[in-house]
């Protein structure tokens, strides 16, 4: 989950990655992939708070 990447930039202008998140779970997705890399990525650690399962 990636808001932007170094060739395509912004890939989406509102990243609620939570919802995304959830959206994707009840399509069956069972991992994930958050990039927290802050320069090229747009990411944050705080990224991965959100999507913790207990």
């Amino acid at each position: 989950m990636r808001p932007s990447s170094p060739s395509l930039g912004k890939i989406r202008k509102v990243f609620d990655l939570k919802k995304l998140a959830l959206k994707l779970e009840g399509a069956g997705v069972v991992g994930l992939s958050i990039l927290t890399e802050p320069d090229y990525f747009n990411g944050l650690y705080h990224n991965l708070d959100l999507n913790k399962k207990n």
